[in-house]
């Protein structure tokens, strides 16, 4: 197929045309701007298998000055995304044009990338997987991507061995500009057994005495995920990766976390304005009272905790160890049926204490529990996040638990604890919150209008635009209704939430992300980077 030859006179007349758009009279800084912004967007909604074709991309293609602004602008090309195996024509061409600007590197080595060998099971020849890998990165340096030019690692890959050998290479050469480290592990069910092995401390038993940098060339991290992966293999020794860190995210995968392990973790790491631990496929271990170990986390502002997997008493004994008395956010996974009154009982020191709001009392205020809250193990809590690990699981009583945190002011919960909040006592005297992205109690309009009347009213309600007609009406005048779009069918990869930055996720938890005083180590502020 051939391309009509344009006249000169056709090339000035779209040259004319695309001067006098407005977009085009922006400064190219901003216009710059614009472009990270869009290629942020399309990077939180791509879909594992395909290849990666950024805003970038798009942009050069347009026309000659967007053309020129995009290729001018190293920061556009610094996100390297790699899922399939050599040539890496595409990794090449961004780094040549993000200069010497700090990188952004993305591995999936999993299915795309031995798509070649797909003969070979996913459980054999893990040394040679590894060496594929390991020969990407390699490729990746030679074309200027070199370690003290990493700014963000995050590596998805099949078999452990490839995770053991990054781990050690990444602490064997300079990587004093790594802020954000994801690795991950992608499991296959089939294959628990084999997996199992593959994790076992045989298997990393060679990595015992790594060959450390010198401490001016550690990686200064921030924000760690550690996603399925051997956690005994980073805890039986002090490793640089985990200290100093602002933000961490552990899921175990087969080995369960032991107390004093995960205490000396968090006692390397003061200053964790982050954390979240969810479980892995380790089996339920019990643990001795004598092993409780107090941890002064005064920075933390965000908890996620995740019992669904079988650690639910790991998770209790984590939440009486941590003393955090500034956190904001709290997020609770529940498995199908459990009790958790059982967590109000902890939550709360001095329940006794608390006066119980009444319709013939005023309101209480801010002010008023604060006196109230001064032996209550979260005094500053204004978030709370409630859900299932499993659709359909059995309704349980809250009440408790809810009356154990009388600070809350956003609520994010099953429709089931929804539906207590128009009973007397009144619970929650201090809400103004309410999130709900599934179907909405059917008497929610009631339960709005109820609490306006007893002044304590919600003010924000925050619901998914497919189940907007569902509220019902008429609706407090007071209260300001939020849509949330349908989520997108998009397919994500294991990596999604860590590779969708600008997730609302975190929003609701007061953006635990965003609170670092030192804007450079915001590892999800990519239009810095």
């Amino acid at each position: 197929m051939f391309q009509r030859h344009r006249s000169s006179s056709e090339i000035a007349g779209f040259k004319l045309r695309n001067s006098s758009k407005s977009i085009n009279k922006l400064p190219n800084e901003l216009l710059a701007q614009i472009f990270a912004l869009g290629d942020e967007d399309r990077r939180s909604r791509r879909s594992k298998g395909y290849k990666y074709y950024g805003f970038q991309d798009i942009a050069v293609e347009v026309c000659s000055h967007w053309h020129a602004v995009a290729i001018n602008s190293p920061s556009l090309w610094t996100y390297i995304f790699i899922s399939r195996p050599p040539p890496h024509r595409s990794a090449e061409l961004y780094l040549s044009r993000a200069g010497s600007a700090l990188l952004n590197l993305d591995l999936d080595f999993t299915t795309d990338f031995y798509r070649r060998y797909y003969e070979v099971r996913r459980d054999d020849d893990q040394g040679y997987k590894a060496a594929q890998a390991l020969g990407t990165i390699n490729i990746l340096e030679q074309y200027g991507a070199t370690p003290d030019r990493w700014r963000s690692f995050i590596l998805c890959g099949w078999v452990p061995k490839i995770l053991y050998e990054t781990v050690q290479y990444i602490h064997s050469v300079p990587c004093s500009s790594l802020r954000f480290l994801s690795i991950g592990w992608k499991t296959m069910m089939c294959d628990l057994p084999i997996m199992y092995e593959g994790t076992s401390p045989e298997e990393f038993s060679d990595y015992d005495n790594p060959n450390f940098n010198s401490k001016d060339l550690f990686p200064q991290l921030r924000t760690v995920y550690l996603n399925m992966f051997p956690v005994r293999f980073l805890l039986k020794r002090p490793l640089p990766m985990l200290s100093g860190l602002r933000h961490l995210n552990i899921t175990p995968g087969f080995q369960q976390l032991s107390l004093a392990d995960l205490q000396a973790v968090l006692s390397a790491n003061p200053e964790l304005n982050s954390l979240a631990i969810y479980p892995g496929y380790a089996e339920h271990e019990s643990f001795e009272p004598s092993t409780e170990l107090p941890v002064s986390l005064p920075l933390l502002r965000s908890l996620t905790l995740d019992s669904s997997g079988g650690n639910f008493s790991l998770i209790m004994k984590v939440m009486k160890m941590i003393v955090c008395p500034g956190l904001d956010c709290l997020e609770l996974i529940f498995p199908a049926g459990l009790e958790p009154d059982l967590v109000g009982q902890i939550l709360d020191r001095s329940y006794s204490t608390y006066n119980i709001y009444t319709p013939d009392e005023s309101p209480p205020t801010t002010d008023d529990n604060q006196q109230q809250s001064r032996d209550h193990l979260y005094p500053e809590l204004k978030r709370l996040r409630l859900s299932y690990a499993h659709q359909g699981s059995r309704p349980f009583d809250t009440s408790d638990l809810l009356s154990a945190l009388p600070t809350i002011t956003f609520l994010a919960v099953p429709n089931h604890v929804i539906e207590l909040l128009d009973k007397q006592p009144i619970l929650l005297p201090l809400l103004k919150h309410i999130q709900i992205l599934n179907e909405p109690p059917k008497n929610l309009c009631k339960i709005l209008n109820w609490r306006a009347k007893q002044k304590v009213p919600v003010d924000i309600l925050e619901i998914s635009e497919k189940y907007l007609d569902l509220v019902g009406s008429p609706l407090p005048r007071s209260l300001t209704v939020v849509k949330v779009p349908a989520p997108s069918s998009t397919r994500f990869c294991r990596e999604s939430r860590v590779r969708k930055h600008n997730s609302r996720d975190y929003d609701d938890c007061s953006d635990p992300y965003g609170n670092d005083d030192d804007d450079d180590d915001d590892p999800f502020n990519w239009s810095d980077f």
